[in-house]
């Protein structure tokens, strides 16, 4: 009966749908999988890099300790580093000779990244 087929349409219809819903369900999880698998093979590479950093960092602090002997001094590893906390600290115990952050301006040791991409595109003209 055209009822029949009507309703047998419309159950179609929603069969259509929800395998579209399913297949975008399927690849979502395949991209996610995906990009785990990318961010897991960078976090791969960072703790490589932190290793052979540490691994440095060490071998320097025996060159020293070598060169210096007993004089050598060399702080504990946590205060090897800038943080945020001892900037900070810097900055308050020397308020008096603050300058405005607006008129810091960045010191480059080489070009930044465009500028030296826009000299070679324009053949060394910059």
């Amino acid at each position: 009966s055209a009822q029949a087929e009507e309703e047998a349409a419309a159950v179609a219809e929603e069969q259509r749908e929800v395998d579209a819903q399913m297949e975008a369900l399927s690849g979502g999880r395949r991209e996610l999988a995906d990009r785990r698998e990318e961010l897991t093979a960078r976090i791969s590479e960072l703790k490589l890099t932190a290793l052979a950093l540490e691994k440095e960092s060490e071998a320097a602090q025996a060159a020293i300790v070598e060169r210096l002997g007993e004089r050598a001094v060399i702080a504990p590893a946590h205060m090897r580093y800038r943080r945020t906390a001892s900037v900070g600290e810097l900055a308050w115990l020397n308020r008096e000779r603050s300058v405005d952050y607006l008129a810091l301006m960045p010191v480059y040791l080489r070009a930044p990244q465009a500028e030296r991409e826009r000299a070679r595109r324009l053949g060394g003209r910059a």
